[in-house]
């Protein structure tokens, strides 16, 4: 594992941690998504006092300015 896993920033400025298939092959499948508005459905929890989402699902919105 080379680095820490991609995270989510929310539009209110909240940091989630990506977990689950999105992060896997270290952060291959959510690469595409960097800078992009996106939207993210999966759990959410705490780990160690770090925010997480666990993922396999993210979709790029339509329309939305890089």
């Amino acid at each position: 594992w080379e680095g820490n896993p991609a995270a989510l920033v929310t539009t209110d400025g909240k940091v989630y941690q990506f977990a689950g298939g999105v992060i896997a092959n270290n952060n291959e499948r959510i690469a595409q998504y960097l800078a992009e508005t996106v939207t993210v459905k999966g759990k959410i929890y705490d780990k160690e006092g770090m925010p997480m989402i666990d993922t396999d699902d993210v979709v790029r919105v339509a329309g939305a300015a890089k």
